[in-house]
């Protein structure tokens, strides 16, 4: 059964994208961020892997700003091993817990961001049923309730699949980097740098 307890949205689930309160805890890692419209409001919907779905009252560009410089990038610099500067709707790879699959998951307004970002680093699968509509398809995550997307299930399932992909090269040349290097107490710090820097 699909959680509804997070249909009705308070002030009380709003929160200003706290580093420490997402990185935390490995409960707290985030799942998706969905764009959604509140009393008029471009705001993010966050959904964590323990199964909390908060509003935060800020459009997804600047949520997703916040958590890039929190991991230590630049949100508009970005790398993609497929290409030196990605395209948008690309995976975005933001840390070794973090690598979004970009989907269509709101109609727009006006200029309005119309991509969720859908985490591919959790410990569960994404399933992926057919929408209402032709092209359309329901991403179910959990015990939340189905999240729909405006493409064809093959083409989430390709969506998903090609963030995997890249969170794969990124691991890869993670591993490389710390292969160059043979002083152990180097990898080490480098080790730990990484795990503070995501919170952990």
């Amino acid at each position: 059964m699909h959680n509804t307890a997070y249909q009705t949205v308070s002030n009380k689930e709003s929160i200003s994208c706290n580093p420490n309160a997402i990185y935390g805890d490995v409960a707290h890692h985030i799942c998706c961020l969905i764009p959604v419209y509140i009393d008029g409001g471009d705001c993010t919907a966050c959904y964590y892997v323990d199964g909390r779905r908060d509003i935060i009252h800020k459009s997804i560009k600047t949520v997703l700003r916040e958590i890039a410089r929190h991991e230590g990038v630049l949100a508009n610099g970005i790398q993609s091993t497929r290409r030196s500067k990605p395209m948008y709707t690309d995976p975005r790879t933001l840390g070794p817990n973090m690598t979004f699959a970009c989907l269509k998951a709101r109609k727009p307004i006006a200029r309005d961001v119309v991509y969720g970002l859908f985490n591919v680093i959790i410990p569960f699968q994404y399933h992926i049923e057919p929408g209402p509509e032709p092209h359309t398809t329901y991403i179910i995550i959990g015990d939340f309730d189905p999240i729909l997307v405006f493409h064809s299930p093959d083409h989430v399932q390709r969506k998903l699949r090609d963030a995997l992909l890249e969170h794969l090269d990124y691991t890869k040349r993670i591993l490389a980097k710390l292969s160059t290097c043979g002083n152990p107490y180097v990898v080490a710090e480098i080790y730990g740098a990484s795990r503070t820097l995501a919170g952990v």
